[in-house]
């Protein structure tokens, strides 16, 4: 999967793929739901994987992988993102099941749910978002599928990555999906982990990364994402106070609650935590007493105006999954949201 680098004010993109008309891969009418997952997969980089598999509670991963492909059949997602799809034989596999069509610049995926229908997706997963490196990193880890066509896709590598994530390509990648003519933008991330525990304590001392340094590490791909948003509405040439329909979404390793996440919220321009505005009160966790999966939005959660003044996105739900399969999916939980288009 080749992706085609510019650099312009000092941020690399990928340059956006703009193909010809395509039509929504599924039926869908007005009003209907949009249902979006965002998830960490911890398909982790093969040698990473073999040095810690004593220490995991997780299936293998080819029965995981066989796992979530049953989940995305029985669940039907319109839009998935996501992160840790770091195993590039993983992927191919993945690719395989989905049964890659031979379309280049909107490449299409199909696969059958339990009632033998055929389901299609849109796909974007750029392998390196053009970070210079060693052959011994592994890619960004984040794809983005979607029933609706992909007009316009970007990768941003993050600037600063410590420790086991510098033998990574992490950043962001940004889609603009065209719903039937309206738009609807989703980036995908994953941000800079703490230092790990015990075997992989040695590639910390090689690349540096106190808790300390991986907090300000967070806090400048905060800001490269604050900046791209920015450039965005820029480009649209929206009125001040107007913001595109943007979900910014995956795994940003800042524990909901704590003194990083107001001081997270406040560098990206104080969006909405979307599972928490729509289940206030509750813990909705997606990790082991704790929360560092977010969907964010930069419109409220619900009701939201259409920058172009002739529909609404409603937000119907948006909560922790709990999916009832055989064995554990992931150390993380996903998070799923269902919206809708609304005429004015």
């Amino acid at each position: 999967m080749d992706s085609f680098m510019v650099v312009n004010n000092n941020i690399t993109t990928a340059a956006p793929i703009i193909p010809a008309p395509l039509l929504p891969l599924r039926p869908y009418q007005h009003g209907d739901p949009i249902k979006v997952l965002t998830m960490n997969t911890a398909f982790l980089p093969s040698l990473a994987s073999k040095i810690t598999a004593g220490g995991t509670h997780l299936a293998s991963e080819k029965e995981r992988l066989e796992l979530f492909i049953q989940t995305f059949n029985q669940e039907q997602y319109d839009i998935i993102c996501l992160q840790e799809m770091f195993n590039v034989k993983l992927l191919k596999q993945l690719f395989t099941c989905l049964n890659a069509s031979q379309a280049k610049t909107n490449r299409v995926y199909s696969m059958r749910n339990a009632q033998g229908e055929e389901v299609r997706y849109y796909f974007y997963a750029p392998a390196g978002l053009g970070r210079k490196s060693p052959s011994l990193k592994s890619g960004s880890g984040l794809v983005i599928l979607s029933k609706f066509p992909v007009v316009k896709a970007n990768a941003v590598p993050f600037k600063v990555l410590l420790g086991t994530d510098w033998f990574t390509h992490k950043g962001f990648i940004h889609v603009e999906i065209d719903a039937l003519g309206r738009p609807l933008h989703f980036a995908n991330t994953h941000s800079q982990a703490n230092p790990d525990k015990f075997p992989l304590w040695w590639l910390w001392s090689m690349k540096g990364g106190s808790k300390v340094q991986c907090y300000e590490a967070r806090a400048t791909h905060h800001q490269q994402m604050r900046l791209y948003l920015m450039r965005i509405q820029e480009e649209m040439n929206l009125q001040p106070g107007i913001t595109p329909n943007f979900f910014l979404m995956g795994d940003l390793n800042v524990i909901y609650g704590s003194q990083e996440y107001t001081h997270m919220m406040s560098i990206l321009g104080n969006p909405v935590d979307v599972v928490q505005a729509m289940n206030p009160g509750e813990k909705n966790w997606t990790g082991r007493n704790k929360r560092l999966d977010y969907i964010l939005s930069y419109n409220p959660y619900h009701n939201t105006v259409d920058p172009y003044g002739t529909y609404r996105v409603d937000i119907l739900s948006c909560n922790v999954t709990n999916f009832q399969t055989a064995k554990v999916l992931s150390d993380h939980k996903g998070i799923e949201m269902i919206m809708r288009f609304v005429e004015q």
